[in-house]
C-alpha cells in the first residue's frame, strides 16, 4: 500500500515524533527512541516468539517485554514506544528493542451499511477531534478526542461505510473497556472502492453530534492543509 500525497494524511504536533524521531546519543551507541507508533503483534516461527509489525524500516520488533506480556497475542492491535540501540543488534533480519511501553486498542473491521449508517445507533458520544496515527498494512490507526470526559473514562468505536460512496463514517460511545484510539482493517473498504489501476480516493467523516431533528451530524476529516481526500494505491 502506497500513500500518493502523504500531506493528505495528518500527524498531530504530540505523534509527529512517530517519523521525526528524537535521539539520545552515547558514546559508542546509536539509541533513538521512538514514540506513539502504530503496531500489530505478529509470531514469528522463524524466531519462535511474538514480534511487532510497525511501519518503520525496521523489520520485526522484537523485545522480551512483548514475549513475556500476558495481556498480548497474535494479532492484538497496540500503540507503542520504545527504545533501540542501532549500534547493537544481534541480527539484520530483525530489531531488538527495550523500555517498551504499550496500549492495547481495540482492532475491528469496518461495516457496509446502506448509507454508512451506525449497526446499532446507540453511539453517541461526539468525536470532537481525529488523528491518524499511522497504518501497518490494511490496519489504519486512530485516535480520538473527547470533551467533557476524564482518565478514567473508556471508550469503544464503530467504523460504518457505504458500497457506492468511498466515505467511511466513523462513532463513539463510552464503554468499560477500551482506550481513546482503535485499529480499523480497511481491506473490504479498498477492494471494493479501487479503481483499474488500484488507486481509492477517499473521506472520513467523525460524529460530532446531532441536531435539532435527531439526526446524525458529521464534520469532514481534514489535515493540517485543509486537504480532505486520501488517495492511496492498493495491492
Amino acid at each position: 500500500m502506497k500513500i500518493l500525497n502523504m500531506k493528505r494524511i495528518v500527524f498531530p504536533l504530540f505523534v509527529v515524533v512517530m517519523f521525526g524521531l528524537s535521539s539520545c546519543m552515547k558514546p559508542g551507541d546509536n539509541i533513538q527512541e521512538y514514540q506513539y507508533i502504530p503496531a500489530i503483534v505478529e509470531f514469528s516461527f522463524d524466531l519462535f516468539q511474538n514480534t511487532l509489525k510497525t511501519p518503520l524500516p525496521l523489520g520485526p520488533i522484537v523485545s522480551s517485554q512483548i514475549q513475556n506480556a500476558t495481556d498480548l497475542g497474535e494479532g492484538d492491535a497496540i500503540i507503542t514506544s520504545f527504545t533501540v540501540n542501532h549500534d547493537q543488534q544481534a541480527s539484520a533480519e530483525y530489531t531488538t528493542a527495550y523500555n517498551i511501553g504499550y496500549d492495547k486498542i481495540n482492532r475491528a473491521i469496518p461495516e457496509a451499511t446502506t448509507g454508512g449508517a451506525s449497526m446499532t445507533g446507540d453511539f453517541d458520544l461526539p468525536i470532537e477531534a481525529l488523528y491518524i496515527y499511522g497504518w501497518v498494512g490494511y490496519n489504519w490507526f486512530f485516535g480520538f478526542g473527547h470533551k467533557d470526559v476524564t482518565n478514567q473514562d473508556s471508550f469503544v468505536y464503530e467504523m460504518t461505510y457505504d458500497s457506492d460512496m468511498p466515505v467511511v463514517y466513523l462513532r463513539a460511545k463510552k464503554s468499560s473497556a477500551g482506550v481513546a484510539a482503535c485499529a480499523f482493517n480497511l481491506y473490504s473498504f479498498f477492494m471494493t472502492h479501487k479503481n483499474v489501476d488500484n488507486i481509492v480516493e477517499f473521506t472520513i467523516q467523525h460524529k460530532i453530534g446531532v441536531d435539532e431533528d435527531g439526526n446524525d451530524e458529521y464534520r469532514l476529516f481534514t489535515d493540517d492543509y485543509g486537504q480532505s481526500v486520501i488517495k492511496i494505491s492498493v495491492e
